[in-house]
């Protein structure tokens, strides 16, 4: 079943792009001149609704269809009901809805920031993480490191001393915040805790209202934190993270990072209460289950505590 005109999905929150049915009527030319003009508009300024549009595309491609949104079909008139079975339209709206509710399923993590994707794509041959906490842009789930392990870590692949130093490099040709963002995730990765936070303080005074920046500073608080006499860094960790999540209400990275720095100032019932909000917004099982083992760890302490 298809809602009609007057009950279409929108998929984003501020209702600033266009609704899911809208965009799927783009794919399959259906639009008059002025619809398709508003949209291409606003595809003209916003990435993520390209991105769908394209991948979309990409699906009803695969399947054997032929179409593009740049040079849509004639406009063939709509009415305020009609038959979806077999259309196009229907493949590209149920498409376009499993993109919006789980772009996972079909095509694995977004990386949402190239200036990252050789270091994300290097870490993904990775079965252990570097650092306890989350970084933002799309990197895929590996197991905590180990809790005994040394202030380096364990030995980094050469693929990824490689890609870190290609994002280092990227920020010596062009200083812009989002390089210098990137930078702070290289240095924290490769255990340069300081460096690290540095340049994502940096990167946050220079753009305070991305979540990005500020969860990945969260992140690197969260490391810092382990070292003798820096536990104030956990309670910079938790109001990093926070920052981000009054940003990006629903952004797991920084969901997960608040979590691990409640759970750093034995705030207990609030730690087992963030893992259980986090376990809503987990992409994957995996996070999913690791969340669930710390939230039963730190109900057991607060249950401790009282007895």
């Amino acid at each position: 079943m298809v809602p009609d005109d007057d009950a279409r999905l929108a998929h984003s929150a501020d209702g600033a792009c266009p609704e899911v049915w809208r965009l799927a009527e783009y794919v399959d030319g259906v639009l008059d001149d002025a619809e398709r003009r508003e949209i291409q508009a606003h595809l003209v300024r916003c990435a993520a609704c390209r991105d769908i549009v394209a991948d979309t595309q990409i699906i009803l491609k695969g399947s054997g269809h032929t179409l593009s949104a740049a040079s849509p079909a004639a406009f063939r008139p709509r009415r305020r009901t009609y038959v979806w079975a077999g259309s196009l339209a229907a493949a590209a709206a149920v498409a376009l809805a499993v993109y919006v509710a789980r772009p996972d399923l079909i095509f694995g993590p977004r990386i949402d920031r190239p200036e990252l994707a050789g270091l994300i794509a290097a870490m993904a041959k990775e079965s252990d993480r570097v650092v306890d906490g989350r970084l933002a842009g799309g990197f895929s789930y590996a197991r905590a490191p180990a809790v005994d392990r040394g202030p380096r870590g364990r030995p980094l692949s050469p693929d990824v001393r490689i890609a870190a130093a290609e994002v280092e490099k990227a920020l010596l040709a062009n200083d812009a915040a989002e390089n210098q963002a990137a930078a702070g995730v290289a240095h924290l990765i490769q255990g340069d805790l300081d460096g690290a936070i540095d340049e994502l303080e940096s990167a946050v005074q220079r753009r305070p209202t991305d979540a990005r920046f500020q969860s990945d500073l969260s992140a690197a608080y969260l490391e810092r934190a382990r070292s003798p006499n820096r536990a104030d860094d956990w309670s910079r960790a938790l109001a990093a993270a926070e920052r981000a999540l009054e940003i990006a209400p629903r952004m797991p990275e920084a969901s997960f990072n608040r979590a691990l720095a409640l759970d750093g100032l034995r705030r207990d019932p609030a730690a087992a209460d963030a893992w259980a909000a986090f376990r809503k917004l987990a992409e994957s099982p995996a996070w999913q289950s690791e969340a669930a083992d710390r939230e039963s760890k730190s109900r057991e302490r607060a249950n401790q505590r009282r007895d």
